[in-house]
């Protein structure tokens, strides 16, 4: 550790960031609350938090005198129900994260975010005209069905791929619906997309994919360059980097950890600007978008590889 990992805070001193990631790496398992033992639990990032602080306060780079914050942010799944060994005691992650303060600023992740993604791009097709039905492709039964409650079943008819089809045959016609398209991996749900768009005369923007990397929003720009369209897409890699970004600027610049609480909090609201932004996002016609390392990171520690 040294000096430079420390930035400059505009109401003076400086901030030691610490940066956990204890959420659902990938949509399938935000949505269906799995847990993965690649992923970090509570107990592995309190641990963390604490030995980072302990290792800068050893090696004399932290100086209370001098103005420094230790400032631990996590983005975790809060509603998580937690184990408990007292029979009939059901606590959250976030209460349990709040009560024991294993961090400063917690960044809601998980299922709640992720719904709140899916139905603000449902809800701003709400008012269209005719008939409003989603389908959505996937191979994951588990996922298909989180999504199928998030959807408003009063609103909407809600079919899986059958539901493309308005006949029997390879050579049916596809009806013109609202579709979302989430599969194994990025390249696989962009290959699906295309296939609709090029052999099925599906509009573009009838089309949400859902991705979990943003290596997936470069195969996207890459496809949009080559037909000349723009697509829409929610990735959840690039939103939970957005909180980060956001959680970052605003201790730089010197705001109470009580006021960046209630800012991030608001920003993963279902009707908030943010959720909106990242909800209809728009493929880039010739632009490459993975440019989500900005300034501030470089001084943002990650706990998994000192664990």
């Amino acid at each position: 550790m040294d000096r430079s990992w420390f930035v400059p805070v505009a109401t003076g001193g400086s901030a030691f960031i610490v940066e956990a990631d204890a959420a659902a790496g990938i949509i399938g398992q935000a949505l269906c609350d799995r847990d993965d033992e690649d992923d970090l639990d509570i107990m592995e990032v309190g641990q963390g938090f604490t030995m980072i602080k302990k290792l800068a306060d050893a090696q004399g780079h932290f100086s209370e005198e001098l103005g420094d914050k230790y400032i631990r942010i996590l983005l975790a799944h809060g509603d998580q129900e937690m184990k408990s060994g007292e029979p009939g005691h059901r606590y959250t992650l976030r209460s349990y994260v709040e009560s024991q303060r294993e961090a400063d600023i917690f960044i809601e992740g998980g299922k709640k975010t992720m719904s709140h993604l899916l139905l603000s791009w449902i809800d701003n097709r709400t008012e269209e005209p005719g008939r409003k039905r989603i389908i959505f492709d996937t191979y994951d039964e588990d996922v298909f069905n989180a999504v199928k409650a998030v959807v408003p079943a009063k609103e909407w008819e809600f079919r899986g791929r059958s539901g493309l089809l308005k006949g029997e045959g390879s050579g049916a016609e596809m009806e013109k619906d609202h579709i979302i398209i989430y599969d194994r991996n990025a390249a696989a749900t962009i290959h699906k997309a295309e296939q609709l768009i090029l052999h099925h005369e599906i509009e573009a923007n009838d089309i949400c994919l859902l991705l979990d990397t943003v290596e997936g929003v470069d195969q996207i720009n890459a496809l949009s360059e080559h037909l000349g369209i723009s697509l829409s897409y929610i990735c959840i890699a690039e939103a939970y980097d957005e909180l980060f970004e956001a959680s970052r600027k605003m201790v730089r610049s010197g705001l109470q950890i009580s006021e960046i609480q209630k800012k991030m909090d608001e920003m993963v609201d279902k009707n908030s600007d943010f959720i909106y932004a990242c909800a209809h996002n728009k493929s880039k016609i010739g632009g490459n978008l993975n440019n989500t390392n900005t300034g501030g990171a470089v001084a943002a520690v990650g706990i998994a590889a000192l664990l």
